[in-house]
């Protein structure tokens, strides 16, 4: 069975003589040899080359047992899942064209909290807390739960309401 991408192309010179089509050999899924290049081939070709490149990076052996890179992906994942992939659209609605601005903007806060996070742990691995800073650190633990908790009933309703668009019930109420 030919398909459209299996099926020999004919040219108009080989349509005028009834000429026999030669079968192209496909070395890529996008190459034909007797179809012009377009851009949105090209760019589909450079975005295959560019994943295959960071997936080759990805499972290189020094990068995939590196300590530190074992300890990032984790919450580098966290981040992209539910940071640009659930805010960007978020941002998007609010700034409109500023969104990437805003987004840049949520980085740098978050780069700037990380580095206070990163100063505290060294001072925490220097010695003993005082009370207040013991109590501190338990109630950030229980904001932390808590904002877990918003995080997961969050996706929650997001994949209820995704879910309720699948069916024929279109009440609001539905998700």
């Amino acid at each position: 069975m030919q398909t459209a991408l299996t099926r020999p192309h004919r040219t108009r010179r080989q349509a005028k003589t009834g000429a026999r089509p030669k079968r192209a050999r496909v070395f890529f899924i996008f190459y034909r040899p007797d179809l012009p290049a377009s851009p949105r081939r090209m760019q589909t070709a450079l975005i295959l080359i560019i994943a295959l490149a960071v997936a080759g990076l990805l499972i290189w052996p020094p990068l995939a047992k590196s300590t530190l890179w074992r300890a990032a992906i984790t919450p580098l994942a966290s981040i992209i899942g539910s940071g640009f992939l659930v805010l960007g659209p978020v941002l998007h609605h609010a700034f409109g064209a500023y969104a990437a601005l805003a987004m840049a903007v949520l980085c740098a806060l978050a780069w700037w909290f990380s580095r206070a996070i990163a100063h505290n742990i060294l001072r925490l691995a220097e010695g003993s807390r005082r009370p207040i800073e013991v109590w501190l650190d338990r109630a950030a633990s229980w904001a932390l739960a808590f904002a877990y908790m918003v995080s997961v009933a969050y996706y929650v309703n997001l994949f209820g309401a995704f879910a309720a668009r699948l069916t024929p019930v279109t009440d609001p109420h539905a998700a």
